[in-house]
């Protein structure tokens, strides 16, 4: 009994190289292994299938020069490469964030910024751009304008694969040469209304483009402190922005735009303390 035991153990072992993630069983096994985690091909598709605007975009409309623009298919090809990169794209990205014992610097809220967070930080943005803005009203056809038109009005309704493809492709065309520009487009992608949970799959299917092209977001570093932050703070209040942060940093792996540690860095954190 014991031999058939420790064969079975065996078995189930495998090579003894890892941990599998996931196995897909089912009569159709061959073609549910090319799935992946994935359900469906339609969901796999939205996940895997981003635009490459470097191979579909001249790099000078992009504002991008020839030497940046091999470093960034360099990146592109460790992190989002094929079958045989997927593996050392993965290993690349721990370096990028220190490794699995290296973790961000942790903002620590009070009472007040954990409650009100989210008000203070719009607050802020707007007033740093009431200035410009006021200038851009005067004229609907300065570069300001639309860029405002395109995060304030259309991205807060894109809830669509198309819509927020055809949005990416402009905003690189016409804003993304501009490094304010991108910076304002983090800040918003960051600043995610936390009732609008529906929005997360999109917004990080736009960053997703992005970062295909520029390689200086910095949504996913601030989403990484402030969930470590949000976790220092033991009462609970503000239970949707908590969510929306976590359920963020999910959307974003599954687009290989944050790096498996991430994610694997808060459930460390969330088991360690299970009183908060």
């Amino acid at each position: 009994v014991l031999e058939d035991e420790e064969a079975g153990v065996d078995a189930e072992s495998g090579d003894g190289k890892g941990i599998e993630l996931w196995t897909k069983n089912g009569e159709d096994g061959a073609g549910d292994e090319k799935l992946g985690p994935f359900d469906d091909e339609e969901t796999r598709s939205f996940y895997c299938d981003v635009p490459d605007l470097l191979s579909t975009k001249p790099p000078a409309l992009l504002g991008i020069n020839p030497n940046d623009l091999e470093k960034q298919k360099e990146r592109n090809l460790r992190q989002y490469g094929g079958e045989e990169g997927d593996i050392v794209g993965e290993a690349m990205l721990v370096d990028e964030v220190g490794g699995t014992d290296a973790e961000p610097k942790e903002e620590a809220p009070t009472d007040t910024s954990e409650i009100v967070g989210d008000a203070e930080e719009e607050a802020v943005m707007e007033g740093d751009e009431d200035a410009e803005e006021g200038d851009a009203v005067e004229n609907k056809d300065t570069p300001h304008y639309k860029l405002m038109v395109l995060l304030e009005q259309e991205l807060p309704e894109a809830s669509r694969r198309e819509t927020i493809d055809e949005l990416a492709d402009r905003f690189c065309t016409n804003h993304g040469s501009n490094a304010k520009s991108r910076k304002r487009l983090y800040k918003t992608l960051f600043l995610v209304p936390r009732t609008r949970l529906d929005l997360l799959p999109y917004w990080s299917r736009l960053a997703a483009v992005l970062d295909r092209v520029y390689s200086d977001s910095t949504l996913v570093s601030e989403l990484e402190q402030q969930m470590h932050g949000q976790a220092r703070f033991k009462k609970n209040q503000n239970i949707e922005s908590r969510l929306r942060t976590v359920r963020y940093l999910g959307e974003l792996t599954k687009f290989r735009v944050a790096p498996p540690i991430v994610v694997l860095r808060g459930l460390r954190r969330c088991l360690e303390d299970f009183s908060g």
